[in-house]
């Protein structure tokens, strides 16, 4: 999937031409970084862990989730349209129970790493500031630490507990842009998926 979402950037990148309306050109580039809060966790893989020494049930307690830090890259294929990847990161920590010992037994995190292929569109334009709506589809990996135990003595240790790869998307319906000194942006985004529901960040265009 990675290898795909490189192959469509690279054709984009380096065959500008072929998106061009009416002989006009458009090459101009941005990067940006931000951060994000509350991505839905109901798009968020898991692979629970399983016991050898008991088959007992298990629940997932008090998850917390860290902030999330994104940065991309966008090429403008015409005055409104524009297509790009993007990296983004963020964390997750929980506690394990049992529920035969109705108790902890044990703390668990684990490090997710999101890439994507994102389109966005600009449907308003008043000067400087700017309205689009963006979507995004690719695939997040988690990375999971060791857990931290409490008190395993009674259920052994903890075994099957391995990384995995998932479906990520991102959807934007409305995004704004301010861009000032006409390569510097400030973005701000709302939306539904695996990032964020709220971001914000800054742009740097070329």
């Amino acid at each position: 999937m990675q290898k795909i979402l490189l192959i469509l950037l690279f054709i984009v990148c380096c065959f500008p031409d072929i998106w061009a309306k009416n002989g006009e050109k458009y090459t101009r580039h941005e990067v940006y970084g931000g951060i994000g809060f509350g991505p839905l966790k109901d798009a968020i893989p898991e692979n629970a862990p399983y016991f050898d020494a008991l088959s007992a049930s298990y629940l997932f307690k008090n998850k917390d989730y860290s902030e999330t830090f994104m940065a991309g890259y966008m090429i403008s294929l015409s005055r409104n349209m524009a297509i790009g990847l993007s990296y983004s990161t963020f964390k997750m920590e929980s506690e394990l129970w049992i529920n035969a010992a109705k108790y902890r037994t044990a703390v668990v995190s684990a490090k997710y790493n999101i890439w994507m292929l994102n389109a966005r569109y600009k449907w308003l334009q008043r000067g400087s500031l700017s309205l689009y709506s963006r979507a995004g589809v690719g695939v997040i990996n988690m990375k999971v630490d060791e857990p931290e135990y409490d008190d395993m003595g009674a259920f052994g240790s903890i075994t099957g507990w391995e990384n995995q790869n998932g479906f990520a998307w991102q959807v934007v319906p409305v995004g704004v842009q301010y861009t000032f000194f006409k390569h510097i942006g400030l973005f701000a985004e709302g939306g539904i998926g695996i990032e964020s529901c709220f971001s914000a960040g800054l742009k740097l265009l070329f």
